[in-house]
């Protein structure tokens, strides 16, 4: 009798991909609405499109793009000594185990 029953246990994939679907692109728009003014403004208004348009690219990276900050925040861990090391170095011992 409940073998017709979807699936409806939430884990933390299913959520985070719930939000990148949703919030990803409502921010996106957002960024977008803001940025259209300046489009046709001046030089200053010039810098803040561009403001705009790295803005836009951190949301894109941070919604659709998590493991680039996950590399990027281990290889910084690794320059700074505190164990994180480049996502592909080896395990400590030759990864054999040992």
């Amino acid at each position: 009798m409940t073998d017709n029953l979807p699936d409806l246990a939430v884990n933390g994939a299913t959520v985070a991909s719930g939000l990148t679907a949703l919030v990803g692109p409502v921010v996106l728009f957002l960024i977008g609405v803001m940025a259209v003014p300046h489009l046709f403004g001046a030089a200053r208004s010039m810098s803040a499109l561009l403001q705009y348009a790295a803005l836009a690219v951190g949301v894109v990276l941070v919604f659709y793009f998590p493991a680039v900050l996950t590399d990027v925040a281990r290889t910084i861990a690794g320059v700074f000594g505190s164990g994180g090391g480049s996502p592909t170095s080896p395990a400590p011992g030759g990864g054999n185990g040992q």
